[in-house]
């Protein structure tokens, strides 16, 4: 026996289904293709970063391919130990070394001293300079000027310092007094020079000028300091 044409009402159904089944492929297509794309450069990253840390160069690195070069994004925390009150530190040659490790050939490198009375900037490293930059520097904020923030005994001293006293500090209001410096026109003297610089990198170097350096200006020490230093851009593909 030969079986029945199906009824319009099946042919309807049979039709919608077919349109639903290829919409579905149309939206799901794409997005798996998507996602794989996005999978395998996620574990590309893992690999990168994981293989920076094993050579002990940065604590966070990815580099992505674009056509004949590569992105580099690399961030390194240096430890800087200071030996007096105020000292100015050149660190050019140790940012030049880690644009030579990270193989930066154009590109940017930012530094941030992570401390609020120590100071970077870019000028002469001459010793005869420091020398001035430490007097003018206390004309401008002298030590015991009768600063409000030397006051420690009344800090903090509105709720909002009060929150970021307990945010930051673990003990009690008066063991964190206890421990807290009188160091105001250190302070001053950070905000005056500024905490960051950015430098531009070309040719695989720093492009600083004949006579420039970058330095680190502590202002309060003898302290343990850490600078943050974020390298950004291309590199050649070999």
């Amino acid at each position: 026996q030969q079986r029945a044409p199906p009824t319009g009402t099946a042919k309807q159904l049979f039709r919608v289904a077919c349109t639903t089944a290829s919409m579905w492929l149309r939206c799901l297509l794409p997005r798996a293709v998507l996602l794989l794309w996005l999978a395998a450069g996620v574990v590309e990253g893992w690999s990168a970063a994981a293989f920076g840390r094993f050579r002990g160069a940065p604590l966070f690195a990815t580099r992505s391919e674009i056509g004949t070069q590569q992105l580099v994004h690399e961030y390194h925390l240096l430890d800087v130990p200071t030996e007096s009150s105020f000292q100015v530190l050149d660190m050019t040659s140790r940012l030049q070394d880690l644009v030579d490790k990270s193989l930066l050939a154009e590109g940017t490198v930012t530094v941030m001293s992570k401390h609020t009375t120590t100071a970077v900037t870019i000028n002469e490293y001459e010793h005869n300079l420091v020398e001035d930059l430490r007097r003018q520097l206390l004309r401008f904020a002298p030590a015991g000027a009768g600063y409000l923030h030397d006051n420690i005994e009344g800090r903090p001293s509105t709720p909002e310092d009060a929150a970021k006293v307990a945010k930051n500090w673990e003990g009690t209001v008066e063991e964190w007094r206890e421990q807290e410096p009188v160091n105001t026109h250190s302070h001053l003297c950070a905000m005056l020079l500024g905490s960051s610089e950015s430098i531009p990198v070309t040719g695989g170097q720093l492009a600083l000028g004949t006579w420039q350096s970058l330095m680190m200006v502590e202002l309060d020490g003898p302290r343990k300091r850490t600078l943050a230093v974020q390298l950004s851009g291309t590199r050649s593909v070999v």
